[in-house]
């Protein structure tokens, strides 16, 4: 596990972007208070899904707004395709963990 931020630093619904040795990950509060972390990288062009919003558990690409279930990485809507990781999230006094590794 890796640390990411202090939770009561994440605004509720951005990103925030995590650089890792295996690639960045995005970390997103979203606007229901959950904590995700999924790929950075939109499937589509590229673009970083940390600039992008997480709202009611569905990334949304700030670029063509392609979308992601925050859960799973499945892809919910076009032009976004495939599906991205996502990676468990502890919440420890107050600091929000990623585990890298375990996509």
């Amino acid at each position: 596990m890796i640390f990411a931020a202090n939770l009561a630093d994440l605004e509720p619904g951005r990103g925030l972007k995590l650089a890792t040795e295996n690639g960045d990950i995005a970390v997103f509060k979203d606007t229901t208070g959950e904590v995700f972390a999924i790929d950075d990288r939109c499937n589509h062009l590229g673009a970083s899904l940390a600039q992008g919003t997480c709202t009611d558990g569905i990334v949304d690409c700030w670029l063509h707004h392609g979308q992601y279930s925050a859960k799973s990485g499945e892809t919910l809507r076009y032009p976004a395709h495939g599906s991205l990781n996502t990676y468990p999230v502890e919440i420890r006094d107050g600091e929000v963990w990623v585990d890298p590794k375990q996509a």
